[in-house]
């Protein structure tokens, strides 16, 4: 039995488990990390009032105790001084069992802070992991939304998030998952104490397979307005231009866009393909191509194109600060990823690849750098 004789509170805006997503798998990964480091975890955890999965045991292995809340969906979860996705996560038994002990609190993700006020009037240890600065991402919302209500929304969203966000970075150490998202924060909100941690998660076992693929890949849950943009550039810009086949795969699990007769037709849709589905995709694949128009934290999409694809092509936007820039071939505008694409389309992708790939990711993704600065973090070091 390990000997757990250090504590924290861990406060999570969905279970962390892999079925809720590419963030909550790295908050699993954290957990595990800090568990096999001696910490006892009391975990907190909002979930919708759908049935709960029942994989949820799974964690008990790794955590003390498990907390379950109900988030306040629709109008029960609006406030006129609170950001949406943080007044619906208010719920007064998690700050009573917050308070039960001091122990360090670790947020995951501005979403779960509702609480993070009461606790440092108390003196608590607190530290917030964000990946991506929210108030940007409303902002961007904002200039791309059509809808005049969901625009005003955006805006409002927007605001409050921006004073939300000024207010625990006086309170909290704020976390980031990349280089560029802690050095705006700062500049943001300056004096704030804004440290880069990368993914707990460990280097893949890279499945990608030698030779050429059919096709080239792009795809992300298209009824997130930023990978539709991103979509949108693709296929006007450079897909209107040549004839490689694109293969886009719709990752929403409730596609509000059943757009399969592109004007062009070596373009062809696929909605809401099962893991095991995408995963051949991706594997099928010559190109994944992952531009971002905005950048905006660390995005999963990286490490699984990288652990099944073949070459992948991002631009600064989505690279930039991650740390994995030197694993991807980079094109910042239309001409560069035409050249790219007729570059490598049938190019070969070869063990020697394969084995170069295995090497910058493991020396890219170091968990144990990450976990061995977050534990001064709880424990109020100093880490420089």
């Amino acid at each position: 039995m390990k000997q757990l004789n250090k504590h924290v509170h861990i406060v999570c805006p969905d279970i962390p488990l892999p079925s809720s997503g590419a963030d909550m798998l790295d908050v699993l990964h954290q957990i595990s990390c800090l568990h096999h480091a001696g910490y006892a975890i009391v975990l907190h955890c909002f979930h919708q009032e759908e049935d709960i999965d029942p994989d949820i045991g799974s964690l008990s292995d790794i955590t003390q105790h498990i907390h379950l809340y109900t988030r306040n969906e629709g109008h029960k979860g609006v406030s006129m001084k609170h950001p949406y996705c943080v007044s619906s996560r208010c719920n007064p038994q998690l700050l009573e069992n917050l308070l039960q002990a001091e122990y360090p609190v670790l947020f995951q993700g501005m979403a779960a802070t509702y609480y993070l006020p009461d606790l440092a009037e108390k003196g608590y240890t607190l530290a917030v992991r964000i990946n991506g600065i929210a108030s940007e991402l409303y902002d961007a919302s904002v200039k791309s939304e059509k809808s005049l209500f969901k625009k005003a929304y955006s805006f409002n969203e927007a605001r409050l998030i921006k004073k939300w966000e000024e207010k625990i970075s006086e309170q909290a150490v704020i976390i980031t998952t990349t280089a560029n998202d802690r050095k705006k924060f700062h500049e943001l909100y300056n004096g704030a104490e804004v440290i880069c941690l990368s993914p707990f998660m460990p280097a893949p076992a890279i499945t990608s397979k030698p030779g050429t693929g059919m096709y080239c890949l792009y795809y992300g849950d298209l009824s997130n307005h930023e990978n539709e943009k991103a979509l949108k550039w693709l296929t006007d810009n450079v897909f209107s231009k040549i004839a490689v086949p694109l293969v886009v795969a719709d990752t929403c699990t409730t596609p509000i866009t059943q757009e399969d007769n592109h004007r062009e037709s070596h373009i062809c849709t696929v909605s809401n393909p099962a893991s095991t589905e995408l995963m051949e995709l991706i594997q099928k694949a010559q190109l994944v191509l992952l531009p971002r128009c905005h950048n905006k934290g660390f995005d999963k999409r990286l490490l699984q194109a990288l652990e099944t694809g073949r070459f992948c092509i991002c631009n600064d936007y989505m690279a930039e600060g991650t740390g994995l820039e030197k694993l991807f071939i980079i094109a910042n505008d239309n001409g560069e990823m035409i050249d790219i694409i007729d570059l490598y389309f049938s190019r070969s992708f070869t063990e020697e690849d394969i084995k170069e790939r295995t090497t910058l990711l493991n020396a890219c993704l170091t968990p144990q750098d990450s976990l061995h600065t977050l534990v001064k973090v709880l424990e109020q070091k100093s880490i420089l």
